[in-house]
């Protein structure tokens, strides 16, 4: 009688939390959780109404995009390794942001959306600059491999700082002589 007392109206379970049992299961934060104790946190969950809600696809889309375009720009206004480096801070960030989000406040956000869209974006950037510096790296071998020996055009393309326009204002002595017979 003094048992049925104590258990009316509310939740018992009945169970073991001992390792070497077979009540043992994975939960996303221990590879071995007492299964009783997964079944008190579920009805928890039940009762209390906090359930994970994923971000809505508008608000993901939208996230998508301004993490790409965010991506976009640091990485065309940087050198191409700090545009890497601030690439892979801005997923960490996304990372951050979306577990605090769903620690705090119960909302899933995915994160492969915004890692593809800003991977697939700072690859394709990291292709056009290269295409379009492997061109201009070209241009000039051409433009200037009809005036200039291999040599000094090898020491452009190691240094290009040393293509300015306007040319060098030097001293130089000149020796011009006149070889008998030769001409």
């Amino acid at each position: 009688v003094e048992l049925n007392s104590m258990v009316r109206d509310r939740f018992c379970f009945l169970g073991s939390s001992a390792t070497a049992l077979t009540d043992v299961l994975v939960t996303p934060y221990e590879a071995a959780y007492p299964g009783v104790g997964l079944h008190v946190n579920t009805l928890d969950t039940l009762l209390r109404g906090r359930f994970v809600r994923r971000l809505e696809l508008w608000h993901e889309l939208l996230l998508i995009a301004f993490l790409v375009q965010l991506s976009g720009v640091l990485f065309v206004h940087a050198s191409l390794h700090a545009g890497g480096l601030l690439g892979l801070a801005l997923l960490g960030a996304d990372w951050v942001v979306s577990a605090s989000l769903l620690v705090t406040h119960g909302v899933w956000v995915p994160v492969i959306g915004p890692w593809i869209g800003i991977a697939l974006n700072c690859g394709l950037l990291l292709a056009l600059r290269y295409y379009t510096e492997e061109r201009h790296r070209q241009e000039v071998e051409k433009m200037f491999g009809y005036y200039l020996s291999p040599e000094v055009i090898e020491q452009l393309r190691a240094d290009p700082s040393k293509l300015r326009r306007g040319g060098e204002e030097v001293e130089i002595t000149a020796l011009f002589t006149d070889l008998a017979g030769f001409s």
